[in-house]
């Protein structure tokens, strides 16, 4: 598997942005196999590996934004996922990100409304 192998990789030569990729792919796995309760906890890691490492990576950090939404959503946390999309839009809207913005207008509105 190529996200186990990414991961021995990793222990062995630790990267700041490839570990918060890690986890990003490691939830898309999850979430695209339909393990919402997996997906849900590897795609806020990675939102909070972001946020904390790698300031400035805004497409990383909304992908695993939309992502978690996604999972939660999947998980009937939609009162979660109403919230944490509508924190992402402020976010966007407050930094003028057009790609976030757009991103979750796009790809999350349309399923969380």
């Amino acid at each position: 598997n190529t996200l186990a192998a990414l991961k021995r990789l990793l222990a062995e030569h630790p990267h700041e942005h490839l570990d918060g990729l890690y986890w990003l792919m490691a939830g898309c796995e999850a979430l695209s196999t339909g393990r919402f309760v997996d997906s849900r906890p590897l795609h806020a890691r990675a939102v909070e590996h972001f946020r904390e490492k790698c300031p400035g990576m805004t497409w990383e950090l909304t992908t695993a934004l939309q992502y978690l939404v996604h999972a939660l959503w999947n998980l009937g946390e939609y009162p979660e996922a109403r919230a944490l999309s509508a924190e992402v839009r402020e976010w966007a809207n407050a930094r003028t990100d057009a790609y976030a913005s757009t991103n979750f207008r796009v790809r999350v509105a349309s399923i969380i409304t």
